[in-house]
């Protein structure tokens, strides 16, 4: 097999992964195909060196795109891939909650819910508002509708 046909062949599986788990993380790629961190490196560089695909980096993680996610969509792929997250925004699809509400939905504690909210309340999905002295919450409207469709088709 020539490096061009391994390229292909392998490349293709990569681009598959990141087009089927917008917002995959390194390590999932890794645990996903069995592969060591300098293969799973080479052909993630070289399809984003082509053009197919685009990595966020944060200090801890990184995280694959194919080119057609905009910035919006990926910041909700990136809130939706992780569990405390996801279950924070499904329990507010159905309507806002008061903070002991959406703890007892999430069946997180209070200080991890309180850090993955302010999270998302920061990115401007969520909204907070105070009814009778107490935190409201509840999914900003322009994003409901994607949210709604992120999770049927993906999630």
């Amino acid at each position: 097999m020539t490096h061009l046909e391994n390229f292909n062949s392998r490349g293709s599986l990569f681009f598959s992964l990141i087009e089927n788990n917008p917002g995959i993380r390194f390590n999932e790629i890794m645990k996903l195909t069995g592969l060591k961190n300098g293969v799973i490196s080479h052909y993630t560089q070289q399809l984003e060196y082509r053009g197919k695909i685009y990595s966020v980096r944060t200090p801890r993680v990184t995280r694959f795109y194919t080119q057609n996610i905009s910035e919006h969509i990926q910041i909700l792929f990136k809130w939706l891939r992780q569990k405390t997250p996801q279950k924070i925004l499904k329990a507010l699809l159905n309507g806002g909650l008061f903070f002991k509400e959406l703890v007892n939905k999430v069946e997180k504690s209070p200080s991890n819910t309180s850090y993955f909210i302010s999270k998302l309340v920061n990115d401007h999905i969520v909204s907070l508002s105070l009814k009778n002295k107490k935190r409201f919450y509840e999914i900003n409207s322009d994003k409901k509708d994607q949210l709604l469709l992120l999770i049927q088709n993906t999630f």
